[in-house]
């Protein structure tokens, strides 16, 4: 999945065509999502692995 979101991220980014208004907004979703997976799924892993 970090794979896809980095690929938007790039492709809105380097590709000329692509850089609108509603591909800013996808590649800020991307961007999110990855924010989301690095820090809240490995904190609670963590958490988890912890308590158990």
């Amino acid at each position: 999945m970090a794979k896809r979101n980095l690929t938007v991220i790039l492709l809105v980014l380097l590709t000329r065509r692509l850089k609108s208004n509603t591909n800013f907004f996808l590649a800020n979703l991307a961007f999110a999502d990855l924010c989301v997976g690095i820090f809240c799924v490995f904190q609670n892993l963590t958490f988890y692995l912890i308590t158990t």
